[in-house]
């Protein structure tokens, strides 16, 4: 059963990632979406599976021409604690994280081995507020996801993953700064 749901989560997670252009009310302005997630994870070398806190933040800025930046950060304790990657502008050089827009919604998806973390964002009707959900999924008979880290590009694996308190608010100008 548990091979099933994490498939069709899998499945869902993709759904509806093909590029739109953003929604011209967020032109010059900025989403940031935090949540935590609580990881199994395990370095490599490790025998042991250890648990793991991390506060995920994804910051994305749409400049005045549609072009659209991202950058995530992971912040916890331990090896690779504390990093961030920047996407977007032509030098995505983090995996194949991809933002697109529909309607009043915004999708960030990360493609994993193993499987893949969405980020969504629906806006209110003025884009002046919005809600955040972030899910991370296995793909259906994977028995874990290997993912990057961030500092160190070292790769590990998680077995288990839970996302909780995600929030979302939305920044008029560059969350980069100019």
């Amino acid at each position: 059963m548990r091979g099933i749901l994490s498939g069709m989560l899998f499945v869902l997670l993709l759904i509806d990632i093909a590029s739109a252009a953003a929604p011209t009310q967020l032109l010059g302005k900025s989403v940031v979406i935090s949540w935590t997630e609580t990881r199994m994870q395990k370095w490599p070398g490790d025998q042991n599976l250890r648990s793991a806190v991390r506060a995920g933040e994804l910051r994305i800025y749409v400049s005045s021409t549609g072009k659209i930046f991202n950058r995530l950060s992971m912040r916890g304790r331990g090896p690779g604690g504390s990093s961030d990657q920047v996407a977007g502008g032509g030098s995505d050089n983090y995996e194949n994280r991809i933002v697109s827009f529909q309607g009043r919604s915004m999708t960030q998806a990360t493609p994993m081995v193993g499987g893949v973390r969405r980020v969504a964002a629906d806006f209110n009707e003025s884009f002046s507020g919005c809600a955040a959900q972030v899910l991370t999924g296995m793909e259906s008979g994977a028995k874990k996801i290997v993912m990057k880290s961030l500092g160190s590009g070292l790769p590990f694996e998680i077995h288990s993953i839970q996302t909780s308190s995600a929030s979302c608010s939305i920044q008029n100008g560059n969350v980069f700064g100019n």
